[in-house]
């Protein structure tokens, strides 16, 4: 970009200046949009993590339905065979 303005022959200090500030403020919001991506990648396994211990959760509960269900259907068979 130098060799472009040097052709001019123009003080062209507020040019340069401009475009280092452009530059800076460029790597800031690439550097801006990456911690976010970061920040948000963080939530998303936050959210999976829980999202999965909440079905294990659930599993166990089932389970102990299940289990529950299994119980009462053997009393009451035991019970009509006892009535028989």
């Amino acid at each position: 970009m130098k060799k472009i303005f040097e052709f001019t022959n123009v003080d062209n200090t507020l040019v340069f200046a401009f475009y280092r500030n452009f530059q800076g403020k460029r790597k800031e919001s690439v550097k801006e949009i990456k911690r976010e991506l970061e920040e948000q990648y963080k939530e998303d396994l936050n959210s999976r993590d829980f999202a999965e211990f909440e079905l294990k959760n659930q599993i166990v509960v089932l389970k102990q339905r299940v289990i529950d269900l299994e119980t009462s259907l053997r009393k009451i068979s035991e019970r009509r065979l006892n009535q028989s």
